[in-house]
């Protein structure tokens, strides 16, 4: 593993643990133990990447971001149309 690989692979784990931090407090707030975990582990990643002078990589954030909505199909517009309903079904 070359110098370049390790500073992507701690830039890729920022990244990742950014994104999770954002998006738990947009849905559940900041006052979590589990969100003080998430952001601990983001500021851990922020440290290392700070104390090595390797800036955070925003386009990978952006681009990690993207692909985990598209992978958890939230990207489209048609909003309930596209989902299961589910309210007819008698259990």
């Amino acid at each position: 593993m070359t110098k370049n690989d390790i500073i992507l692979n701690i830039q890729k784990l920022e990244a990742h643990a950014w994104i999770a931090k954002t998006e738990y407090n947009e849905m559940f707030g900041n006052e979590s133990k589990h969100y003080l975990h998430l952001e601990t582990r983001w500021e851990t990643f922020q440290l290392v990447l700070n104390a090595s002078n390797i800036p955070a990589n925003l386009e990978l954030r952006k681009v990690i971001q993207e692909q985990d909505i598209k992978g958890r199909n939230l990207d489209n517009t048609q909003g309930i149309n596209n989902q299961l309903n589910v309210s007819y079904i008698v259990v």
